[in-house]
């Protein structure tokens, strides 16, 4: 197998529809309006099947208080908040935990091979078990609602799960499970799979009403995904491929550079960090493989892992340990933010503010670039990126407890 998609059976290359270089701009770019969604979920860390960090909620005004904290179990470990409706669920470095609104916790599970992903449409939730299949819970109390099987078992990391209607997209990358064996790590995979109607479960919980429509796989460990309407973008070493939900690649941008984190705006531009021959650099591509800008970074982004964050109105921001870089939409870095203290994560707000958690405070960069503080959690140490409900609460963990403050009278 070659450093191309193939199809899993048979074994046959995936021809591009198109194959584009990336290459300058043949025209002025003038960034296309766009408009804030209705979406109120975080459906997955980084909120949404982007991975831009946007929110549709804009932040209420006033003076915030605790309405509601509990104490996290130990071993928990928060990274990412994910909500819906009056459902919370902390992912953590291994567990996952649920909440109703008054911050009670409802089920506690493990995670073994993928994020969290809510599917705020079917009322569920779903990560990869121990063996290697997507497990759904209920989000109304965290039971088990059914396991459906993946190419490769436990073998594979489930690093991208999505939903479009029946479809379901797996992006999956090979792991090492024998330390001792000669064969290493080599592959990743995307499937498609198609839930069919009436569902058909079996007396161990396994739907049987499902078929892997779509497969393909390649030789690498290295492919990004993020998600757009219905196009699944893609990217690893020299090349970003726009892919159909019949896995068919409409688009292949070839370039020289190694991608590190991506994400994508609602028009699909492409924001990645890249190493281009051991510089780091952040660049905004079209999907005609246009390049908007390049902008050269600091050494340290080498290791990033945090996605861009777009504005709607094309700012960008990265975030790596305790420092922030914000661009404006032609590229050029416009202010940078030093602290004492890792930087858990941020969110785009719908007025393009960022909601920061910056250790034991909660703040807000607002669209001018000034600072101001929300919160100050004494003697605790914030874990999470913040988001907002529909509600406009915020929700918050540190490595004490999970929070959810509200405007103080409302």
């Amino acid at each position: 197998m070659t450093n191309e998609f193939r199809k899993i059976l048979p074994d046959e290359a995936i021809i591009p529809n198109e194959t584009r270089m990336i290459r300058p701009l043949s025209a002025p770019f003038a960034p296309p309006d766009e408009a804030v969604g209705d979406d109120l979920n975080s459906c997955r860390p980084f909120v949404n099947d982007s991975l831009n960090s946007r929110l549709a909620q804009p932040l209420p005004v006033g003076k915030w208080m605790v309405r509601n904290s509990t104490p996290i179990e130990p071993g928990l470990r928060p990274k990412h908040i994910l909500h819906h409706a009056d459902r919370i669920i902390i992912q953590g470095d291994g567990p996952w935990q649920l909440f109703d609104k008054q911050c009670q916790s409802l089920a506690r599970g493990y995670l073994h091979g993928s994020d969290v992903f809510l599917d705020a449409a079917n009322n569920l939730f779903y990560f990869s078990d121990a063996a290697g299949m997507i497990e759904a819970r209920r989000l109304d109390d965290g039971s088990r609602a059914f396991s459906a099987s993946l190419l490769f078992g436990q073998a594979y990391y489930r690093s991208f799960i999505a939903c479009r209607g029946e479809l379901m997209v797996v992006v999956s990358v090979e792991r090492e499970m024998d330390m001792h064996s000669e064969e290493r790590p080599e592959s990743s995979t995307v499937e498609i799979l198609k839930f069919d109607e009436p569902q058909n479960i079996d007396e161990d919980g396994i739907l049987t009403s499902v078929n892997v429509v779509a497969e393909l796989i390649r030789k690498t460990l290295l492919l990004l995904s993020a998600f757009q309407d219905e196009t699944l973008v893609v990217a690893t070493e020299n090349q970003i491929c726009l892919i159909n939900l019949d896995l068919q690649i409409k688009t292949a941008i070839n370039g020289e550079f190694t991608p590190l984190v991506m994400s994508l705006n609602d028009a699909g531009i492409i924001y990645l960090v890249v190493s281009d021959k051991g510089v780091p650099k952040l660049r905004s591509i079209k999907p005609n493989g246009e390049r908007i800008f390049s902008a050269e970074l600091p050494e340290k982004m080498l290791d990033v892992v945090y996605p861009p964050i777009i504005t709607y109105d094309h700012r960008v921001f990265l975030i790596k340990d305790d420092y922030l870089v914000a661009f404006n939409a032609g590229g050029h870095c416009v202010w940078e933010y030093q602290t004492d203290n890792p930087i858990a994560g941020a969110v785009v707000t719908a007025e393009n503010q960022l909601l920061m958690s910056d250790g034991s405070e909660l703040g807000v960069f607002e669209a001018n670039g000034h600072y101001r503080t929300l919160y100050k959690f004494k003697g605790e140490s914030l874990q999470t990126p913040p988001t907002l409900t529909s509600s406009g609460e915020l929700v918050v963990a540190t490595d004490k407890k999970l929070y959810c403050l509200a405007i103080r009278g409302n």
